[in-house]
């Protein structure tokens, strides 16, 4: 199933994405034959395949993700989204912005691992998607005592991430989910 929705992403979703970006429209150059595409902030964007740097960098960058929330940084774990960056936890509502992404990681159990595996990356210009599997386990409340973290959770899920390159050529994540959910 996660290998089926991960070829649907990356023929369905990707093409779409790179075509138009994140909130872009396609252009072509003045002069040019070549398509741009135009941002909605203006930017012209080069459209080529992202190159096996860019995939290693993004991958970087994801894993020191992964590091800040399992380690409950939440400030550095949002500076690592758009201003508008989405993150939909598994079986929970979706969260929007920066400082509402820090509280979601505040208020997250204690998470005792966080493993994300089967991570690949596709993109084009400043667009990228990453799909792979989280596991996560942690402590939460007990149930009979509010002040203890001893109830233990495990859960896993396939995963989602849609990254935009900022003007300053960071990589920030879009839209974070886990659409797909394995208690």
């Amino acid at each position: 199933m996660v290998r089926r929705l991960r070829g649907w992403v990356f023929s369905i979703v990707l093409p779409v994405i790179v075509s138009v970006g994140c909130g872009a429209s396609s252009a072509t150059q003045p002069g040019s034959n070549e398509p741009t595409s135009v941002t909605a902030d203006g930017d012209n964007t080069n459209q080529a395949p992202l190159t096996d740097a860019e995939k290693a960098e993004i991958a970087d960058f994801i894993e020191e993700a992964r590091k800040n929330f399992e380690n409950g940084q939440d400030l550095l774990f949002s500076k690592r989204f758009t201003n508008d960056g989405k993150i939909a936890p598994p079986q929970a509502v979706a969260v929007l912005g920066k400082s509402n992404i820090a509280k979601l990681v505040r208020k997250s159990p204690k998470i005792t691992s966080l493993t994300i595996s089967n991570l690949e990356v596709e993109g084009a210009g400043k667009n990228a998607v990453a799909t792979g599997t989280v596991a996560m386990d942690g402590l939460t409340n007990d149930p009979d005592n509010d002040d203890k973290l001893t109830k233990q959770v495990s859960v896993s899920c396939s995963l989602l991430i849609t990254l935009k390159k900022n003007n300053a050529g960071n990589w920030r994540a879009k839209n974070v989910s886990c659409p797909s959910l394995s208690p």
